[in-house]
């Protein structure tokens, strides 16, 4: 909206050493100015409709098109960076603060200004981007402590995390696990988790869709959902490992922004309301380990990742306090079906002579599986000896 140099009015709003050093011109010096500004554009999380949501999208995802042909990858998709205009309702993508050029666009930036030269292009650059909305193939690079360039494919997941973010948060959805579906999926501490949760949701069947009374929605979801999942090579076997690209993500875009069945009545962005639970069923939650699915195709990978999450809340639990525990006086049959199901999968992938690297830090971790799940077999039965005793020390009662 307009600014103002306080550096020409006065010398004490300039900084004098850029001139004294050696080849220093005045023109180096740092001047103190100040910048009036308007906002321009309102948060996806204020959308009117998840028509006009998908829409937006579907138009970012155009501009982030248009800068990577020109040579530019954003390379920091999030939700914050992702706005509507208040006039056409069209989204567009700002703060390009972490982008940088592709190397056909470092190519041509030497061809126009030969005599400037830019950051060097070094495939090794420091990934970038915003925690929750990271691609699988960055968590992967992550969680292996390796450097991975940060492609166009990356940016587009990272759109498609950004649409789940908000829906999750601002619509309807079926997810059983209602308003903590968000706070399970994003909540990661270490990519190991991230990875586990986001494989685990990209297999979900929805065999209802996951917006019943929206069935566009639901397809879009499910469509890209098959996408990302297939590029996520690097961490499951079972994807295909093509990557996603504009015209394939777009396709998806535009089939949904074509079909009938958009709700009629707005149904614009709900406020977002954190779930309040209990310390009792904090406590139940924690308690249960989350069985692998059967309708998910499981790698070694796959599995190795879920377990982390898995055994998460069973640690926690075997550092509760003793009476805290009240379990079946034998192993119950998820234990038993548990240990054989870790068992026969460390069968089926000798038998499949899979030869991968991280095959035997895998088959560690799934002895410690074991091994931890024997400990909590043998600690339930030193409480039930503790309860029997009390019971019969108290006449019967606890």
């Amino acid at each position: 909206m307009g600014s103002y140099n306080l550096g020409y009015l006065s010398p004490e709003h300039r900084t004098v050493t850029a001139a004294l050093r050696e080849g220093g011109v005045d023109l180096q010096e740092r001047f103190h100015s100040r910048t009036l500004s308007e906002d321009v554009g309102t948060s996806l999380e204020n959308y009117t409709s998840t028509l006009a949501l998908v829409r937006a999208l579907c138009n970012a995802i155009r501009g982030h098109q248009t800068a990577f042909e020109a040579g530019v990858l954003h390379r920091d998709v999030s939700v914050g960076n992702i706005h509507i205009s208040e006039t056409d309702f069209l989204g567009f993508l700002h703060d390009w603060d972490c982008s940088e050029f592709t190397p056909e666009g470092l190519a041509r930036f030497h061809e126009l200004s030969p005599d400037r030269s830019p950051n060097i292009f070094d495939q090794s650059l420091k990934m970038t981007g915003t925690y929750p909305f990271l691609a699988l193939d960055l968590l992967n690079a992550r969680r292996k402590g390796v450097m991975r360039q940060h492609e166009c494919k990356h940016d587009l997941e990272s759109f498609y995390w950004v649409l789940i973010w908000v829906l999750l948060r601002h619509a309807d959805h079926a997810s059983p696990n209602g308003a903590m579906t968000c706070s399970l999926l994003f909540d990661a501490s270490f990519a190991t988790d991230a990875i586990g949760r986001k494989l685990y949701w990209l297999g979900q069947p929805w065999p209802h869709g996951l917006f019943p009374s929206n069935p566009p929605l639901s397809r879009l979801v499910r469509d890209l959902s098959l996408i990302f999942y297939n590029q996520a090579s690097s961490c499951s076997i079972m994807a295909s490992g093509v990557p996603a690209t504009h015209e394939s993500v777009l396709a998806a875009f535009d089939r949904a922004l074509e079909s009938d069945g958009w709700p009629i009545v707005p149904d614009g962005a709900k406020p977002l309301v954190p779930p309040i639970v209990s310390q009792p069923e904090i406590e139940k939650q924690s308690a249960a380990a989350p069985s692998i699915p059967a309708s998910l195709p499981i790698s070694h990978h796959d599995l190795s990742l879920s377990l982390s999450t898995s055994l998460a809340p069973l640690a926690s639990g075997l550092s509760r306090r003793a009476e805290a525990w009240v379990l079946p006086s034998t192993p119950s049959a998820a234990y038993k079906a548990t240990t054989s199901a870790l068992k026969r999968k460390v069968a089926e992938l000798h038998a499949a002579e899979l030869q991968d690297a991280e095959l035997e830090d895998m088959e560690k971790l799934m002895e410690e599986a074991l091994e931890l799940m024997r400990d909590r077999q043998r600690y339930a039965d030193i409480i039930r000896e503790r309860q029997k005793r009390r019971k019969v020390e108290t006449g019967g009662g606890i």
